[in-house]
């Protein structure tokens, strides 16, 4: 019966580390690709748009009044 449970230890664990092995090259693999990334370029002033962070509101006021 040892044997039994010790061959599929064995088993288990080198299923595992193979297992391990093949993701971590997967993921290599995958940020081995030779395309440049598109830098996101942040352009200013060209939007015709207001931007509105916030509006002043009752729970603004306690948030703000707790947060600071």
């Amino acid at each position: 019966m040892e044997v039994k449970e010790n061959s599929r230890r064995k088993f288990l664990v080198k299923a595992g580390k193979t297992s391990v092995l093949l993701a971590g090259g997967a993921i290599v693999l995958s940020g081995c690709n030779n395309e440049p990334k598109a830098s996101p370029e942040l352009t200013r002033g060209k939007s015709k748009k207001t931007e509105i962070l916030y509006q002043k509101s009752p729970h603004w006021e306690e948030y703000f009044s707790i947060a600071h």
